[in-house]
């Protein structure tokens, strides 16, 4: 997938667009968060069954220009999260990271219903490493729950190499993910 344009805050890629959230944009995060919340369930997967992310931490990633969402024609069709540092990354359980440089983490990812396999979240995944070149950033590091396997499968699709295990939250095991971007 190859970059068309690049301004401001936007990353423009062929039907699809990233943008940093807003809070009037909070309804229709939520509504996709509750929607892949239930996807997971329905998987097993204990990823986000207790709640979380709650609205109050959409509500400080849009102050802090964290979040961006995904559009196609103006509708919010995806949103993720994209931080300079993860507590949980500092020591690993199981497995170690390629290095000690500076990365990009990817946390509170999700994807509309109707837009699965579309290409969405593969052009979200694009435009971080977008992100990340514009930073200086040369890596990004992304966890999840070992029953995710959309998520597991996206993120090898998209040449992400599984790195171990660690804990977020110091209680939800999660396994890691990290690309080195060139």
């Amino acid at each position: 997938m190859k970059l068309v344009t690049k301004v401001g805050y936007y990353i423009i890629m062929e039907n699809y667009e990233l943008r940093l959230a807003f809070l009037n944009d909070l309804p229709a995060i939520m509504a996709i968060i509750d929607d892949a919340r239930k996807r997971m369930k329905s998987h097993e997967s204990g990823q986000w069954q207790d709640g979380t992310p709650r609205q109050k931490t959409f509500i400080n990633d849009i102050e802090n220009n964290y979040l961006y969402v995904a559009t196609s024609n103006n509708e919010i069709i995806g949103v993720m999260a994209v931080l300079d540092y993860e507590k949980g990354y500092e020591k690993l359980l199981t497995g170690m990271w390629s290095n000690n440089d500076p990365y990009l983490v990817l946390h509170r990812f999700a994807v509309k219903d109707d837009y699965l396999r579309k290409g969405v979240a593969s052009f979200m995944l694009n435009a971080a490493e977008n992100i990340a070149k514009t930073r200086h950033i040369r890596q990004i590091r992304i966890d999840t729950h070992e029953k995710n396997l959309e998520m597991i499968s996206l993120l090898v699709k998209n040449q992400y190499i599984k790195k171990g295990s660690t804990l977020i939250e110091d209680t939800k095991l999660r396994v890691v993910f990290e690309k080195i971007i060139n």
